[in-house]
Parts: C-alpha cells; sequence; structure tokens
C-alpha cells in the first residue's frame, strides 16, 4: 500500500503525540466541527475521507465488540464487506461511551495519537497531524482506556519460576537411592598457621611413581 505520509524524526514524534487529533477550537459563532447527524446511529466510530466529516465514510458498527482495525488497507466496513481506504481519511465522529487511537503504520506501529473520547454524547476530531496517515485503529470503550493502547491493554504475564526441588535425604545426589554406610563429610581441618598440614601426601594419596612417556 502506498504511503503518503512524511518521515518525521524521533523529536517531532513528541510534538505529534502533544498536539495530534485535538478537537479543533472554533469561535464561538462558527458551526460544531462536524454535524450532528453526520455520525450513522449504529456506528461505534466513523471515520470520513474529507475534513468536517465530509466525504466516503467508513463505519465500525456498535455491534462490533472487537472493533479494532489493524490495517486500512484491509478495513472491514459495517456491511461486512472489505476495502482499501489507503489511508484517506480527516476526520471521524466518535460515539457516545466510546474512545479510538489511531497509529501511522499497520498493526498499530509507528506514531501514536492521543486517546480520543467521547462522553455522554458522539464527539467529532479532525486527524490534524494524522490527516491521511491514519493506517490502524483501536477502539475500547470510555471506562477501558487501556484497550485503545498500542498492546490492546494486555500486560505480558510475568513468568512463573520452575519450583525448587525439596532437597534429598543426607545430602545424597538425586540419583543416589541408598548407601550400605552412613555417609558423611568431614571438612578439612582449619590452618593454624600450617600446624594441621601434613607438608606432604598423606597415606594412600600417593601410589606410584611418575611415569615419563617416551617420545
Amino acid at each position: 500500500m502506498h504511503k503518503r505520509h512524511r518521515k518525521f524524526s524521533i523529536a517531532g514524534a513528541a510534538v505529534l503525540l502533544a498536539t495530534a487529533l485535538t478537537t479543533m477550537a472554533a469561535p464561538a459563532s462558527a458551526a460544531p466541527y462536524c454535524n450532528a447527524t453526520a455520525k450513522a446511529s449504529f456506528a461505534r466510530a466513523q471515520l470520513f475521507a474529507d475534513a468536517n466529516c465530509k466525504g466516503g465514510s467508513m463505519i465500525i458498527k456498535s455491534a462490533d465488540a472487537n472493533g479494532d482495525r489493524p490495517n486500512f488497507a484491509q478495513f472491514r466496513n459495517y456491511d461486512g464487506r472489505t476495502y482499501n481506504i489507503d489511508n484517506t481519511r480527516s476526520s471521524v465522529a466518535v460515539a457516545a461511551g466510546n474512545c479510538i487511537r489511531v497509529f501511522d503504520g499497520a498493526n498499530y506501529t509507528g506514531a501514536e495519537s492521543n486517546v480520543l473520547c467521547a462522553g455522554s454524547t458522539t464527539r467529532y476530531f479532525g486527524f490534524f497531524s494524522f490527516d491521511n496517515r491514519a493506517s490502524s485503529l483501536r477502539i475500547c470503550a470510555a471506562s477501558r482506556k487501556d484497550h485503545c493502547a498500542r498492546n490492546g491493554g494486555v500486560n505480558t504475564p510475568t513468568p512463573t519460576p520452575p519450583p525448587t526441588p525439596p532437597p534429598t535425604p543426607n545430602g545424597f545426589p538425586k540419583d543416589v537411592t541408598s548407601a550400605p554406610d552412613k555417609a558423611h563429610y568431614d571438612g578439612a581441618a582449619s590452618w593454624s598457621g600450617g600446624k594441621n598440614c601434613t607438608g606432604g601426601f598423606t597415606k594412600g594419596a600417593k601410589c606410584c611413581p611418575p611415569q615419563v612417556l617416551s617420545a
């Protein structure tokens, strides 16, 4: 799929996260950002091709419990058909009780927007810094904003460490099950300035003269 967005630096990304997808500020005498009838009544979110919620739209329906869209090149619309919208979205309507977050890479990668939430009524947003750049989308209930996170709110569980094996009887290795005599280990005597050192081999430690190997 052809990408039409520009590359940006890490520093630019920080600005992007702070400013992207905020509600348009308008003079008091101006009309709302989008007409209140823009959102279909059965939509959780409705994405529009043009600004001010105009142009062709794609709908994530209310009955779609998992409305996430990992790739806008294969956008599943409310009618059950799959479309390629080629990132050409400029505005969005979010139904009451829902939130969305968009990413400029497929599969929730790249830069991410802030979470856009609707309270008791539908809210309308411009894509602004993400204009024609949104490549994937998370949608979640307003009560579970964590589900709009890049990982869908799924935390990787900490692996459970393997159980510590119980100590073996009498300190024997696990493969030793019995011994004819009681076994024990006497530790070496203290150094005591060398008083406990034999100064040579003990009885039985040296058995043979050294062997010289011929070439």
